[in-house]
């Protein structure tokens, strides 16, 4: 019986240390995962909004549209227009943002300062809108009827998904908010 109870107690460590193996072996291929996973979804964000907002939107008005070489390439055109135009506002983004944190910074907010911020806001809005209307023009008439009539099918999905993505958030939300 003494040579038995020997035998369990030097096998007791054994158990330990292939537990800790384990456990560390699933640790390490969990965080490899995350990793993995993450710097792929990264690289499809990437990808994916490679053009910015309005080169994915596009992407997704032509899904389905069978266009010909030559219409895809004006649409490229175009989406390399907006493109152009985005990277070309930025630097006017950040300087309104900077212009903002200054005058926030300051003693006493100045109530002229922000109403022309406000109105040099505007009016970059106003001529990027002006400028989004021509390409959407621009885009209209490179597309045949039906191509047309299939770009108002595809809005309608997009605006479905994009409402239905929205209400599970808020139902999430609500349910989150109801637990509390």
């Amino acid at each position: 019986m003494d040579n038995t109870e020997n035998t369990a107690n030097e096998n007791q460590p054994v158990q330990k240390n292939k537990k800790r193996s384990y456990k560390k072996f699933i640790i390490s291929f969990v965080i490899v995962v995350l990793i993995f996973s993450s710097v792929c979804g990264i690289v499809i964000a990437k990808k994916k909004f490679r053009d910015g907002p309005h080169g994915f939107f596009i992407e997704k008005m032509i899904e389905n549209l069978n266009l010909t070489e030559n219409q895809k390439a004006q649409v490229e055109r175009i989406k390399t227009q907006i493109k152009e135009q985005m990277e070309a506002n930025k630097p006017d983004r950040q300087n309104d943002m900077e212009s903002f944190a200054s005058e926030f910074r300051k003693e006493k907010l100045d109530k002229n300062a922000l109403i022309e911020l406000k109105r040099k806001k505007d009016e970059n809005k106003e001529m990027m809108e002006i400028f989004m209307m021509d390409k959407v023009i621009e885009f209209h008439d490179i597309l045949t009827p039906e191509q047309r009539n299939q770009v108002v099918e595809n809005m309608k999905n997009m605006k479905e998904k994009i409402h239905d993505k929205m209400k599970k958030h808020e139902d999430k939300r609500d349910n989150k908010d109801s637990k509390d």
